[in-house]
């Protein structure tokens, strides 16, 4: 990975560039201000020592660039690793983002599977530390956040394969099947929804516009029982009459739903049932 500031206005792509050449697989990162970065493939035989060497990093930009037209501000050596933590919990210790995972970048994912790590465990830990959850609540941060990253993971080594294959005839073979005219869409893998932990019938899927603490959506104002609007209210949630609505959906505070049916006050018992 070469790092660099512009020296002086030097014509390249404003977008990122992926070049899939069997010959060196690289990356061209355009970044925020002056910042360019390049990411080179090493090949077999090829070491970090020789690698970092300013003569070597120059030959490398050398398609790209001229010496003067940039200033290398790092160039250093690191191992995409595919890896995951076999336990998130130890009592009050809990693993995140790059502590319990670690994925190739081809996704990009990496970073923003911590922001989910953490959406996911804070509302769990807020409600237990106040006495409104069962400590057991915890457990379901791995129970939902593992399968998930694991989807990630895999999908990303998969596209890596793809990306980096320095076999010629494997990517001609990858690249006429991309252009074809009749070409399939690449596999997609489901990674949004859940399938265990903290849902219900109905529940599991990702809702774009969630987020904001617990929100109950339904189709009209609902009448609750004092006990159950009074723990409504203690932890948080909010009821939304939406005219878009034609059942009760039950949102969670990290955008996931917990469930959706005709009835708002069954749906908020197995909430509190669940959380119990």
């Amino acid at each position: 990975m070469v790092d660099t500031l512009l020296t002086r206005p030097v014509e390249l792509p404003e977008l990122v560039q992926q070049i899939c050449d069997p010959a060196r697989p690289t990356t061209f990162i355009p970044m925020c201000g002056q910042r360019r970065r390049w990411e080179f493939m090493l090949l077999p035989g090829e070491t970090a020592q020789d690698m970092e060497r300013p003569a070597r990093v120059a030959e490398l930009l050398a398609p790209w660039v001229e010496p003067d037209d940039v200033e290398v501000v790092r160039a250093v050596v690191y191992t995409f690793h595919a890896v995951l933590a076999e336990q998130w919990r130890d009592r009050r210790v809990f693993l995140l983002g790059d502590a319990a995972h670690q994925m190739p970048p081809f996704l990009g994912q990496g970073m923003c599977s911590g922001i989910r790590d953490a959406h996911n465990l804070a509302w769990k830990l807020a409600l237990v530390t106040r006495g409104l959850a069962h400590d057991a609540l915890l457990d379901t941060y791995q129970q939902e956040r593992s399968p998930h990253v694991r989807s990630i993971i895999e999908t990303a080594v998969r596209l890596g394969g793809l990306l980096q294959t320095t076999d010629p005839e494997v990517a001609a073979a990858r690249d006429a099947a991309m252009l074809a005219p009749d070409a399939a869409p690449p596999d997609q893998t489901d990674i949004g929804g859940l399938t265990a932990g903290v849902v219900v019938a109905g529940g599991g899927g990702r809702v774009v516009d969630g987020g904001q603490g617990f929100e109950l959506r339904v189709p009209e104002q609902p009448t609750l029982p004092d006990d159950v609007a009074s723990w409504w209210d203690a932890i948080g949630g909010r009821t939304v009459v939406r005219s878009d609505a034609t059942s009760a959906v039950l949102i969670r505070p990290d955008g996931y739903c917990f469930g959706a049916g005709p009835d708002p006050v069954a749906l908020l018992a197995e909430l509190r049932a669940t959380l119990r």
